[in-house]
């Protein structure tokens, strides 16, 4: 799942995760409280539940609601949920773990740079696959 304001961004991620078979399918959201809401809604019966994304990629700086305050709004799903989701944080900004305070959330496990890049794709894949809770925020930043 991306949830970015920007079209242009989730357009390129998409393509990236979709070429380097990083995910089968991409859901897209331009708004976080659009996004909040169909995770609820998933998350609402047993049988939607298998359609939960496995991995959230965050955009920080958007309009109306921010990534800092889906990361607050977050904090309410269900434990389910958050243990199933993986979140990363993406931004263009070079400190963003300082900025918004997400090096202090458990539910990240990582923060890269946008835009995706295959390296970045193949170290997440790598440290979700070893079922890693929380990598050193590294790579291109």
């Amino acid at each position: 799942m991306l949830i970015d304001d920007d079209s242009i961004d989730n357009f390129v991620n998409r393509k990236m995760i979709l070429h380097y078979k990083f995910a089968e399918t991409v859901e897209e959201f331009q708004s976080p409280i659009k996004a909040l809401e169909h995770l609820r809604m998933l998350d609402s019966s047993a049988e939607k539940r298998e359609l939960l994304p496995h991995v959230i990629l965050l955009d920080m700086n958007m309009p109306v609601m921010n990534g800092a305050e889906f990361l607050q709004q977050y904090e309410f799903l269900s434990s389910h949920l958050k243990d199933w989701c993986k979140l990363v944080v993406l931004s263009g900004a070079i400190n963003v773990g300082e900025a918004y305070g997400t090096e202090r959330n458990k539910h990240i496990v990582d923060i890269m740079q946008k835009p995706l890049i295959k390296m970045n794709l193949d170290y997440l894949e790598n440290i979700l696959s070893k079922n890693v809770s929380r990598s050193l925020f590294s790579l291109a930043r």
